[in-house]
């Protein structure tokens, strides 16, 4: 694979990068949705520990939430994600899957995401997927140059690097 050198951001939301033959454009949360969903796998088969919050994020959950973070709680531990109960739909999360700890954590679009999702996929892919989705980078989120270089070059190792985990391209 050639390298490829990262040119600019466009609209705060694409990679515009060259291998000097072809000019690419990369979606920037549908790369980093495919980096990061691929080392939740690669850290869940290796029963990597997650990183623990230097100060847990406390999130109520409305009662379809809460359900749906019951349901999946062993999945996400899996995943790297720990919540545990801090009162009456009221949940603490403790500790995310590593290098993603630094990142605002969007607990209730996940739960949100895996009661909205078609049920065809397997759960670990669903939950997974969806977590990936809501660590890291969002449409509109500036990024430094090194950081667009750093993410292409993570995405140009992936096994899927054409998609990310719900399957956009």
């Amino acid at each position: 694979v050639p390298r490829l050198r990262v040119l600019a951001q466009v609209h705060d939301t694409f990679a515009l990068a060259t291998d000097g033959d072809a000019v690419l454009l990369f979606d920037q949360h549908a790369a980093h949705e495919r980096v990061a969903y691929e080392e939740i796998v690669r850290r869940a088969r290796e029963r990597a520990p997650s990183e623990p919050l230097l100060v847990p994020i406390v999130v109520e959950l409305d009662a379809a939430q809460s359900a749906a973070l019951e349901r999946a709680a062993d999945v996400l531990r899996e995943g790297g994600l720990e919540v545990e109960p801090f009162g009456e739909r009221v949940y603490r999360i403790v500790a995310t899957p590593a290098g993603y700890g630094a990142r605002p954590f969007d607990l209730r679009g996940l739960l949100d995401d895996l009661t909205d999702e078609p049920k065809q996929r397997d759960v670990r892919e669903r939950v997974w997927a969806s977590l990936a989705c809501h660590s890291v980078t969002t449409a509109g989120e500036r990024l430094e140059p090194d950081e667009m270089t750093t993410l292409v070059e993570r995405l140009q190792r992936c096994e899927n690097p054409q998609h990310c985990p719900h399957g956009r391209p």
